[in-house]
């Protein structure tokens, strides 16, 4: 007699595919707004975030830095009152969170919005200013 290992794992990621391909299921997606596509680069003197967000304006796009915490977030209202026999993409409010490091000038950030994209820089702090390492004295 053969002993064969049940794995459970091509079982569960099998439910997960069809849950979020069925367009007649209930998806929480549905309801959490749009996630727009977002890129993050580390060059030399800075990070860069880049999210696309198609159809939005920039005066309707907000970004705000607390804590180092940068937040950016948009929210359009629609004025459509069409009825659509399918719809895969509308703007939803939305809301995302980057935690930025503390060797960042948070003074000088820039953000710019050309084509549907929103670029944000966030420029290093030059490596002299940083002090990654410090000494404690025993009392």
């Amino acid at each position: 007699m053969t002993i064969i290992r049940w794995n459970q794992r091509p079982l569960i990621n099998r439910f997960f595919d069809n849950y979020f391909e069925n367009e007649n299921a209930t998806s929480f997606g549905k309801n959490c707004g749009s996630i727009p596509a977002t890129n993050i680069l580390e060059k030399e003197k800075s990070y860069e975030i880049y999210l696309a967000f198609p159809g939005v304006d920039k005066k309707d796009i907000g970004i705000s830095l607390e804590n180092n915490v940068l937040k950016i977030s948009f929210e359009v209202k629609s004025e459509n009152n069409e009825t659509y026999i399918r719809q895969e993409f509308h703007p939803e409010p939305f809301t995302r969170s980057f935690v930025i490091p503390k060797e960042t000038n948070s003074e000088n950030i820039e953000a710019s919005y050309e084509k549907g994209i929103l670029k944000v820089i966030i420029p290093k702090l030059e490596a002299e200013k940083v002090k990654l390492q410090k000494n404690i004295s025993i009392s």
